[in-house]
């Protein structure tokens, strides 16, 4: 027996879509720390409580408005992928393409910002570009570096490369330090040997589109890409009680170029 899709309430449907024009219409006309709930309100013919069931508040609109962008541009993503090869994909969509970028630069013009909104907030930002990391084999210690070793279930990795293969460098480093400490989390330090080559993660494709603050972490492994890797269940927690932190966290730039967290 077929089941038959819930009914969409078109009333429902009509005074969202009227308190979202309506807020458009507001924006073109007036800065958005001026715009009200009574304002929204009489602009889209509706009353507050109206308002209030969809929404809530003006920031609860403005993340409503957020999310149908993002809906929105991973729709387009999925219709995209499913008409291309994987070689264009990885040119069109990887990490070295403009889809990180744009898909920022539009969830700012939907929240009613400019370019210099833009910018303020990417020199207010951080990115942690997770990946995993090596920890000290038992059969080949000479790969580590002599003085930092990294070994599973001893804290979140994070990872310094000298030729910038990793993102990681001294204030998002610090910061990255300052959020452990607030967490409560043990952190480890691997420096890529610079006598030897070394790996690379998606963050420092990424920052050449994007200029964020980033730095590179993950969890100390054996046998990274082998079919048997192995990793510490403990820096499992450690790395989610971090991002936790982090996604709590507020990073910004004061005047003098000093950075804190908030």
């Amino acid at each position: 027996m077929a089941t038959s899709k819930p009914r969409i309430d078109r009333r429902i449907v009509r005074s969202r879509n009227a308190i979202l024009s309506a807020f458009e219409r507001l924006l073109m006309e007036k800065p958005l720390a001026d715009i009200t709930v009574s304002a929204i309100a009489r602009e889209a013919n509706v009353d507050r409580k109206t308002f209030y069931v969809h929404f809530g508040t003006v920031d609860g609109l403005l993340d409503a408005i957020a999310v149908d962008v993002v809906e929105m541009i991973v729709d387009s993503v999925e219709k995209t992928l499913a008409s291309m090869d994987g070689d264009t994909n990885e040119r069109a969509l990887g990490a070295a393409a403009t889809f990180l970028k744009d898909a920022l630069q539009r969830i700012n013009m939907a929240l009613g910002r400019d370019e210099e909104d833009y910018l303020v907030s990417l020199a207010n930002s951080l990115m942690l570009s997770a990946d995993n990391a090596h920890a000290v084999h038992p059969n080949h210690t000479d790969k580590n570096d002599l003085t930092n070793k990294t070994y599973p279930n001893e804290g979140v990795v994070v990872k310094y490369s000298a030729n910038q293969k990793y993102t990681t460098d001294a204030v998002s480093g610090a910061l990255v330090q300052l959020l452990a400490k607030k967490a409560n989390v043990p952190l480890q330090l691997f420096y890529n040997r610079s006598d030897m080559a070394g790996g690379s993660t998606l963050g420092n494709i990424s920052t050449a589109q994007v200029a964020i603050k980033s730095v590179d972490i993950g969890l100390a492994q054996l046998a990274m890409h082998s079919a048997y890797e192995m990793a510490g269940v403990k820096d499992t927690a450690y790395l989610a009680e971090l991002a936790q932190a982090f996604f709590a966290a507020a990073v910004a730039e004061a005047a003098d170029g000093t950075y804190f967290l908030k």
